[in-house]
């Protein structure tokens, strides 16, 4: 490259090396969601959490009890 006369020559190639070498910030990915440790249902050795108490069967008269008249959904007379 021959300089100009006027002194106003650019350097190309110092100034893409300048740019090659600037360190890219990285960026947090915007979709991404936090991972939860805790093991899955699918996971090797996952193994189901033992339950606090059974759920207490309802009563036969479960909706006389409360005023209500039994339900009569599926009965044909």
């Amino acid at each position: 490259v021959e300089p100009s006369v006027d002194g106003s020559d650019v350097d190309l190639a110092m100034i893409v090396e300048r740019l090659r070498n600037v360190p890219k910030p990285q960026q947090a990915m915007a979709f991404a969601e936090t991972v939860d440790s805790a093991r899955q249902a699918g996971d090797p050795d996952y193994k189901k959490p033992a339950t606090a108490a059974p759920r207490p069967q309802p009563d036969d008269d479960f909706d006389t009890r409360y005023g209500l008249k039994p339900s009569t959904f599926g009965i044909r007379s």
